[in-house]
Parts: C-alpha cells; sequence; structure tokens
C-alpha cells in the first residue's frame, strides 16, 4: 500500500491500511514497514470493519461517497503472495481505463523505493537470515527449521523434502497454540496466521505429491523467511 501510495495510481486512488486489531498493530505495521506515504488507521472495535482482515484475504475497493465497489477480488496474498498485487493493478487500469503516464513527464514525488525495487530488496532481506523473535523456544524451533530447510536447499530430496514438512507442522501447531493462549492475540490476526501456515504446508504436500522443482525450492526458501518477518515479527512483542 505504502509503495502505491509512490506510483501514479495515487492520483486516482487513495491507498489506506486499517488495523482490524487495534492501534497498538497498527503502529507497529507503521514502524516495521516505514509508512510515509500510506493513510494509516485502525478500528477501535473488529465490528467496525464487518468484512474482515482484508490484507491477507484480499483487497477492498470504495468509491468517493464510501460505496463499496468491489472486495477481496483478485487471489488473496497468502495464496498468490505480490502476484495478486500485479492482479490488482491490472483490474485498476482496465475497471478505470487508466494508462501509465509518460515517464519523461517526472515520476511522481516520493519518499519511498517503487514497488518493483521495494520488492527486490525485500526478498533480499528474508532469504537466508533468520530474526529472532525474542521468545526462546520459538527462536529455538524456528533455527531447527532452518537447520532442516537448508539439508532440502543443498540435497532436495523426497526425504529431506518429507523431514521438513513434518517439522513444519510440529512446529506450527505449537506456535498456534502458544499464540492462541495470549488474551491479547485478536482472532482475525491469528486466523490469518494459521492460514499462512496452512497454505506453506499445502506447498510443501503438493510438493510431495507432483516432485521437486528449482522454483519450488526458492519458493519455500522464501516463504519460510518472510513469514517469520511479516507474521510472526508482528505479533512477537505480544507475547514475548
Amino acid at each position: 500500500m505504502d509503495n502505491w501510495s509512490c506510483t501514479w495510481l495515487a492520483e486516482h486512488v487513495v491507498f489506506a491500511c486499517a488495523s482490524t486489531a487495534g492501534a497498538e498493530v497498527a503502529m507497529l505495521f507503521a514502524e516495521e514497514f516505514g509508512f510515509e506515504n500510506v493513510v494509516n488507521g485502525y478500528a477501535e472495535s473488529e465490528r467496525d470493519i464487518p468484512f474482515g482482515q482484508l490484507g491477507c484475504s484480499g483487497l477492498i475497493v470504495f468509491d468517493a461517497a464510501g460505496r463499496l465497489l468491489v472486495r477481496a477480488f483478485t487471489p488473496t496474498y497468502l495464496e498468490a503472495r505480490h502476484k495478486s498485487f500485479r492482479m490488482f493493478e491490472q483490474w485498476m487500469k482496465q475497471t478505470f481505463r487508466l494508462s501509465a503516464p509518460d515517464r519523461n513527464k517526472g515520476p511522481k514525488a516520493c519518499l519511498r523505493p517503487a514497488p518493483e525495487v521495494h520488492e527486490k530488496k525485500a526478498e533480499e532481506t528474508t532469504t537466508g537470515k533468520l530474526i529472532q523473535l525474542g521468545i526462546r523456544e520459538l527462536d529455538e524451533e524456528h533455527e531447527e527449521c532452518d537447520v532442516v530447510l537448508q539439508q532440502l536447499l543443498s540435497a532436495p530430496t523426497l526425504g529431506t523434502l518429507r523431514a521438513f514438512l513434518q517439522l513444519l507442522q510440529k512446529h506450527f501447531a505449537h506456535e498456534e497454540e502458544i499464540l492462541a493462549a495470549h488474551p491479547s492475540m485478536p482472532d482475525r490476526a491469528l486466523a490469518s496466521h494459521k492460514e499462512d501456515h496452512r497454505q506453506m504446508l499445502k506447498s510443501l504436500q503438493n510438493a510431495l505429491d507432483d516432485g521437486l522443482t528449482s522454483e519450488f525450492l526458492d519458493e519455500i526458501k522464501e516463504r519460510f523467511f518472510s513469514h517469520i518477518e511479516l507474521f510472526d515479527m508482528q505479533y512477537a512483542k505480544m507475547v514475548a
């Protein structure tokens, strides 16, 4: 959202993020991702946002009068990752007959890199280095998972894949138990966290059934580290 607010699309659309888990999570996201351009807010109650947590479940569009135009019409981020954002951009162009301005006229003033630059940087920082959450038992489990992941990457066989899948199943179950037991963990936030777990396990199971590819290995490596950064870190302060 912050990246989109730096592009020519912001001449036609106001991009906003609204936390369904209160002000604390909104502030965590603003700090973690360095929001400088997007409108960032929160709902005091989940009842105030009846359409749910859309950052992971889809995107929603209102017109200038506040009328709902469309919601969750692209594959969710949890399913398609950055492809869901590209599909949204295409929908915007086609629906409102928008076209990118002439580059010679100069870019929109922005405090951050354009999306493609930011995404490349994100990939470089979420593939290969574990982030410490400050929760000892989860940090230790992440380290154990990383060891087995590196074994899979260096020796990609069905055996190492199965070992990584089984270890993740055990770790995710324990992590979800810890999060669910904490009173400050919002239900919707936990639901999206668990859904990202489910999607990762589904991808691993599909590889067991269909076979390993280099594309899959790159994807699962990026997904493992980005899940820790994008999901686990957001709630670490709540349960530490």
